[in-house]
Order: structure tokens, then C-alpha cells, then sequence
């Protein structure tokens, strides 16, 4: 009996492996087709959510805020 349990050991462990691996693998394509279809509309970085993000002080005006935004910004530097 001790016998049959090590000649089946090495082909569950192969079957646990194949499953694990699998496993991996489905689970990156699924990963990688979800994140395919709910993709980040084109310009969605280029463009300043507020005046201190990624903006330096020399500019006079930061595109895509109003002037009001950039009242304020330059008003809480001085």
C-alpha cells in the first residue's frame, strides 16, 4: 500500500501544478481583456485637474482652467 501512494504522488503534484498554472494564466487574460474594454479616454492626463499639479510658476496661464481658478492659484502663492 505504501507502495501506490508514492507512484501517485508525483502525478497529483502534476495535476496541482497544471491547475495552479492554468489558473495563473486565465486569470492574467481575464485581467488583461477587462482592463482592455474600461480604457482611459484619450487626453485624460495631458490635462491639469488643478494649477499645482505638474505646473511651474513661470507660466502666466495653465491651459484648461478658467481664469478665475487661476486667480486663485497665483493668489495663494503671493
Amino acid at each position: 500500500m505504501n507502495a501506490e501512494t508514492q507512484d501517485q504522488s508525483p502525478v497529483k503534484t502534476r495535476l496541482w501544478l497544471a491547475v495552479v498554472l492554468s489558473i495563473i494564466i486565465l486569470s492574467y487574460l481575464l485581467g488583461f481583456v477587462i482592463s482592455s474594454s474600461t480604457g482611459v479616454e484619450p487626453g485624460f492626463f495631458e490635462q491639469p485637474e488643478a494649477g499645482g499639479y505638474g505646473t511651474t510658476s513661470e507660466k502666466k496661464s495653465v491651459p484648461g482652467l478658467d481664469e478665475n481658478l487661476q486667480k486663485y492659484y497665483k493668489d495663494l502663492i503671493e
